[in-house]
């Protein structure tokens, strides 16, 4: 979400962390800080053509770049992700 670049991200309206209710910025720092990496489920709104759905489940996998002091992540939506896992079982 490019308008959130560079923004506070302290907003209760991101506490979005599946099962903690948890900031879900401050969840990826805290499994970084603990492990490094790890993986983060949350709800976030799905962008389409027409704008914004409602909030879907998604899971991101984090993982900390000490030299950066960053956390980078990539996310996936969870029905695309049971999807692609229905589209390979079906192939094989």
């Amino acid at each position: 979400e490019p308008s959130l670049e560079g923004k506070v991200l302290d907003d209760p309206k991101y506490n979005r962390a599946l099962g903690r209710k948890e900031n879900l910025f401050k969840a990826m720092v805290d499994v970084c800080a603990a492990n490094g990496e790890g993986f983060v489920d949350y709800t976030w709104p799905r962008p389409t053509k027409e704008g914004l759905t409602e909030e879907q489940p998604k899971i991101s996998y984090v993982r900390r770049v000490q030299e950066w002091n960053w956390v980078l992540g990539t996310g996936i939506y969870v029905d695309e992700k049971n999807r692609a896992d229905l589209d390979m079982a079906r192939s094989r």
